[in-house]
């Protein structure tokens, strides 16, 4: 399982989030969705054997929501 945060600049109100949750939720891989509108940021935790950060960078893109920065979040 890998955990990354995504900076996507175009997130100003809570539809956007809804939006991001709505898009990437049902993809295989992904285990986790959240988003925080005041940092502009996307939490996702996804297995990257089933589905990849670019395909992800991908769906991100089609909202028209795209990622700007990737960081990945340490595991603890």
């Amino acid at each position: 399982m890998t955990s990354v945060l995504l900076t996507v600049p175009e997130i100003s109100c809570a539809h956007c989030a809804q939006s991001i949750v709505k898009a990437l939720s049902p993809e295989a891989g992904v285990t986790h969705v959240s988003v925080d509108v005041d940092h502009q940021q996307v939490r996702l935790d996804f297995d990257p054997s089933t589905i990849s950060l670019d395909r992800v960078r991908e769906i991100m893109e089609e909202e028209e929501y795209p990622v700007t920065e990737v960081a990945e979040v340490a595991q603890a």
